[in-house]
């Protein structure tokens, strides 16, 4: 004869991959010798007691699970009682891809870029460590690459920076440092300089200052014309970008035609053109 069906089969998930089970034990002519526990109708293992756990279970999924008694002669009780347990996620333990940090720097300021940090979840923010000091956090965008500009910084000076991606179970992953330096000079005005002698006329005869918005010559034979600036106290070099070099071609265009003037007599052309090329050095020096 066949033992009776357990009972009360009760089902609990312990972990993402442990199924703890229970049930109330059967009844048997001769003995209840032990009871098979089945997994989605497979067996995968047996007990002597009312207990059983499954340490082989999968997380995030639903699993049915079934109890039989059976006896000494090997009888299996029949209609026996099932249970679902669901197991929860497993936890993320995953860290995202290291982010690959470039840096461009100002006078005042750094900018970082780098390509999205991928994750088996998904990144969510950046932290920003200049010299191990969180200086800022950029969330996640939803595409492109990812910009930082750290401002307020000292010219001519060393930093390192180091960006780290986080993921929402808060898994990291830092970059490498990236070693920076800010250039000469700064501030948004640029650098200032101060007119000792607005226009001067190197001549054979005395020279001449002249005043700030024209060039005024006389008729004493010029040998050249030039303005001067105090720069005591300057330091450092100024990269000669696209920008600076077409305004410097448009100085050296000016001069140019202020000497042909000056050599045919046309005063009036010859201080205008000088005029023009002391205006637009008055503005690559941030002098308005």
């Amino acid at each position: 004869m066949a033992p009776t069906a357990p009972t009360n089969l009760t089902g609990t998930a312990a972990s993402p991959t442990s199924v703890s089970l229970g049930w109330t034990g059967s009844t048997d002519n001769v003995g209840v010798s032990g009871y098979q526990v089945f997994r989605n109708g497979t067996s995968i293992g047996t007990t002597t007691t009312t207990s059983f756990s499954d340490t082989q279970a999968t997380p995030s999924t639903t699993t049915t699970y079934s109890v039989a008694a059976f006896d000494v002669a090997g009888n299996q009780s029949t209609g026996n009682p099932t249970v679902n347990v669901t197991t929860p996620a497993a936890p993320d333990t995953t860290p995202p891809s290291k982010p690959v940090v470039s840096a461009t720097a100002a006078a005042t300021a750094v900018t970082l870029t780098w390509p999205q940090s991928t994750d088996n979840v998904g990144v969510t923010r950046y932290d920003i460590a200049r010299g191990g000091t969180v200086v800022g956090t950029v969330p996640q965008p939803a595409s492109g690459t990812v910009t930082f500009t750290d401002s307020g910084l000292a010219p001519s000076t060393a930093y390192s920076y180091v960006v780290t991606a986080f993921d929402a179970a808060g898994n990291s992953a830092a970059s490498a440092a990236v070693p920076v330096t800010t250039l000469a000079g700064g501030g948004s005005g640029g650098t200032t300089l101060t007119a000792v002698a607005d226009a001067k006329v190197d001549a054979s005869t005395p020279s001449t200052n002249f005043g700030t918005v024209a060039l005024k010559v006389d008729n004493s034979p010029d040998v050249r014309s030039y303005l001067r600036f105090d720069a005591s106290g300057i330091s450092g070099t100024v990269p000669l970008t696209g920008t600076a070099r077409a305004v410097l071609q448009q100085i050296q265009a000016h001069l140019r035609a202020a000497q042909a003037a000056y050599g045919r007599g046309d005063f009036a052309t010859y201080a205008r053109e000088q005029a023009a090329a002391y205006r637009l050095i008055q503005q690559a020096l941030g002098q308005h």
